[in-house]
């Protein structure tokens, strides 16, 4: 889910989403890509490791000129609280394995120019 200073655009998988799709013709995006860098690989972090990681994260999309918006990724099953993530305007797929790794993620949500939100793998799992 992202929030805009108009409206809350929920990303959900596998479903063409034309508020996305605005977003990234506003920001002169083919692709977007919802990450965050809490509990990395499922593991449990507190709250302050959680909010340091992202920080890192943030720098790091930031450093490539990537316009961001703040959101966040939670899971229909309950399991774990919604958590603070980033929708970054540009990065490729290539770019999205790359926060899957230094960012020890299990995956993020991509979407290319069809603004249909798919989960991408870190390319170490067996998981297509």
């Amino acid at each position: 889910m992202v929030r805009t200073d108009t409206d809350t655009i929920v990303l959900e998988l596998d479903v063409p989403n034309p508020g996305l799709s605005g977003l990234m013709r506003a920001h002169g995006a083919g692709s977007a890509c919802l990450a965050t860098a809490f509990n990395p690989f499922s593991e449990a972090r507190t709250p302050a490791w959680n909010e340091a990681a992202n920080a890192r994260l943030r720098a790091w999309l930031e450093e490539r000129g990537w316009p961001i918006l703040a959101g966040e990724g939670c899971c229909d099953d309950g399991e774990w609280a919604p958590e603070q993530s980033f929708l970054a305007f540009g990065p490729g797929v290539d770019d999205a394995k790359a926060i899957c790794v230094r960012f020890d993620q299990n995956a993020v949500v991509f979407a290319g120019p069809d603004a249909v939100p798919r989960l991408l793998f870190h390319p170490g799992l067996a998981i297509e």
